[in-house]
């Protein structure tokens, strides 16, 4: 009988702990909106660090070129570490080209396959929503380390201007929304 009681008790403490563990480590990865620009500013070149853009098919290169211009004039992000990607290419078990990078997701669980490999993350409309894009930042599902995805969805072509907008403007630096 104390062994019985001895082993719930440790398998609970286990459980305590890795509850800890879990919600520490969650908190820790959690960037709030007005930390956006950091996370490209902190992308090591040398390392190879990209930032790779995953569109639906739907958009195409031309509309992407101010992000891109933004990213390459205000971040000095080289030409090379900045990549576009179909999203029809992507496969949730496949980390090849998004692990280690920092992720632009442009579209919604229907048009972008990578937006579904994020279970958490839902973009669909409910009844009663007035956005029309939406700006979100998430953990790099495929990234073992602190890399982040911003997850543009609704208009995709208004949430990549939006986006190319709030990295212009300093007035939204730091600030929490």
């Amino acid at each position: 009988m104390k062994t019985k009681k001895l082993i719930l008790s440790i398998i609970l403490i286990l459980l305590v702990i890795s509850l800890y563990i879990y919600v520490y480590a969650s908190k820790s990865n959690v960037k709030p909106i007005g930390d956006l620009h950091k996370i490209f500013e902190n992308i090591n070149q040398n390392k190879n660090e990209k930032v790779v853009i995953i569109k639906p098919e739907n958009i195409n290169d031309d509309e992407l070129e101010n992000l891109k211009s933004l990213l390459k004039s205000k971040f000095s992000i080289k030409d090379y570490n900045i990549e576009t990607k179909n999203s029809n290419d992507i496969q949730c078990n496949n980390y090849e080209g998004l692990k280690g990078n920092t992720l632009i997701l442009i579209g919604n669980q229907k048009n972008n396959k990578a937006i579904k490999c994020v279970p958490w993350f839902d973009t669909d409309k409910k009844p009663g929503d007035t956005f029309k894009a939406s700006i979100t930042l998430e953990r790099n599902v495929w990234s073992d380390k602190s890399d982040y995805a911003v997850v543009l969805s609704g208009d995709e072509k208004m949430a990549i201007a939006t986006l190319t907008d709030f990295l212009e403007n300093p007035i939204y630096y730091n600030r929490n929304f």
